[in-house]
């Protein structure tokens, strides 16, 4: 089964990622991300989460005042 990165489409082939020259309609393609992706997509997450975190927290029901629990508020 090939693995092909879902944002560049590179392929990965023997531990290393490639473009994409052909593709064989026959052979099996999971999708995942290639390192450099991975590592551009985590780096965006964590900015989102930064962001969201900086935010007041008015925890389960919304209150007047912010609650005291720290960052991991829902």
């Amino acid at each position: 089964m090939t693995r092909m990165c879902c944002v560049c489409r590179r392929v990965e082939q023997k531990g290393r990622w490639h473009r994409l020259i052909r593709s064989n309609e026959e052979e099996l393609v999971t999708h995942g991300y290639c390192p450099e992706c991975f590592a551009v997509t985590m780096a965006e997450i964590q900015r989102y989460i930064d962001d969201t975190n900086s935010f007041q927290c008015f925890g389960p029901v919304l209150r007047s005042t912010p609650c005291n629990w720290g960052s991991s508020c829902v």
